[in-house]
């Protein structure tokens, strides 16, 4: 607790607010951390100019609590930033006195614990949300978040329960919020293009969403990081279709017509609480897998790349200088974790049309060909965190010919007498 100053207008507070907007600008070269976004905190210094007592447990001014973030394991904001990916989360956070051991809520995954990036925000950082709560230096602190917000995936946390329990006890969750979740089969590769494309996975009416939960980060009040550092994870799968054309084919136009892939499983349930890594098999936190949705796919099709129909090329890139070329990526989905079916009634499969065209002018020959993949000889199971790359090389062998004569046949033969 403390009591706002009454006299704004103090010269030793408009003194001491100037200094502190020059040290802001002494201090804006230390903006980022290697790795992750890590953006200081900057606190405003106060002056007291009247009789009231300021309290803040040390003597000095509270600092609003600010947030940094990043996402794990993948490679302006770079891929292991989570503006890279959301520009929301939704924090989860409570503190407990270290003089009484009373718990209190300090963000109960509400409105008003939504965090914004707002690129180029000074207060208390880049990661903004409203009204901010301030650091109690006697008090320990545990923080978790969910991004983009908690729509589909909350922490099942009661912040008003009585009595309160710390956020990151084994009572709480992240879980599903109603029904499980259900994938769409959005692929960020329409247009496909020679790397992944990574984000793009956004909460719509028509797509997917890279849900994402973050690991515990507690803190001590009185000696806390300039910022909460939140590190987050994808807690679906991803699964790329990539397709190169073999070194032989050089002479070739090769065009990939469509992929689909077909009979996956597209709904699951979510409790963080079941995952472990630790064993092997890996155990998912996604349960009560199913098919809702008897028409899902993921696909790519080639009459709806605009790009490459416009420009009226083989989307297969030509490199004389490696045995096959760059690949195109034309399938970049999330998946749910699952065990891949591979029973003959329930058996998901790739199909991957292309064309193969050769000779130019008047000697020139197009040919289609369909070729089938049962996805349980490439994969047997897709693990939640994990990207998956299904690479094809197109290499066909050269229809040739060689050719002999057969020796003639043995008739008979006739020795008549002529008189």
């Amino acid at each position: 607790m403390y009591t706002k100053l009454k006299d704004r207008n103090d010269k030793t507070f408009q003194q001491l607010r100037s200094l502190t907007r020059v040290q802001i600008q002494k201090n804006k070269g230390l903006m980022r951390k290697k790795n992750f976004v890590f953006i200081a905190v900057i606190a405003t210094t106060l002056a007291s100019c009247s009789n009231e007592k300021f309290l803040s447990n040390n003597n000095d001014a509270p600092a609003p609590i600010g947030f940094a973030s990043y996402s794990q394991n993948l490679t302006k904001a770079t891929a292991s930033d989570l503006e890279f990916y959301h520009n929301t989360f939704v924090v989860y956070g409570s503190k407990k006195s270290t003089v009484d051991n009373e718990i209190n809520q300090v963000f109960d995954g509400g409105a008003t614990s939504l965090v914004t990036f707002n690129e180029g925000a000074s207060a208390p950082n880049e990661w903004t949300y409203n009204p901010y709560r301030f650091w109690d230096k006697q008090a320990n602190y545990n923080f978790i978040a969910v991004a983009p917000n908690a729509n589909i995936i909350k922490y099942d946390w009661n912040a008003y329960a009585s009595p309160l329990t710390e956020v990151g006890t084994t009572a709480n969750d992240f879980v599903t919020v109603t029904g499980g979740y259900t994938l769409r089969g959005q692929n960020l590769q329409k247009i496909s293009t020679t790397s992944e494309i990574k984000k793009g996975f956004l909460e719509t009416t028509t797509g997917d969403v890279d849900l994402m939960t973050s690991t515990l980060n507690p803190q001590e009040g009185k000696n806390h990081t300039a910022d909460v550092d939140l590190e987050f994870k994808h807690i679906l799968a991803k699964l790329n279709v990539a397709v190169a054309k073999a070194k032989n084919l050089n002479d070739a136009a090769v065009y990939v017509r469509s992929v689909e892939i077909t009979k996956l499983n597209d709904h699951g349930t979510y409790a963080e609480s079941n995952y472990d890594a630790t064993v092997d098999p890996k155990v998912s936190g996604w349960s009560n897998i199913s098919i809702v949705n008897d028409e899902y796919k993921l696909a790519y099709y080639f009459k709806d790349d605009l790009a490459a129909v416009a420009a009226g090329k083989p989307l297969a890139a030509y490199n004389t200088t490696d045995d096959k070329t760059v690949p195109n990526y034309f399938i970049e989905s999330l998946v749910m974790p699952q065990d891949v079916p591979a029973s003959a009634t329930d058996q998901a499969e790739l199909i991957l049309k292309y064309t193969i065209v050769t000779g130019s002018g008047a000697a020139i020959h197009t040919e289609n060909y369909t070729y089938k993949l049962k996805l349980a000889e490439a994969f047997d199971r897709f693990y939640d965190r994990c990207n998956y790359t299904l690479s094809f090389t197109i290499d066909p062998t050269v229809i040739t010919f060689d050719a002999t004569v057969a020796e003639w046949g043995n008739g008979g033969t006739a020795d008549p007498t002529i008189d």
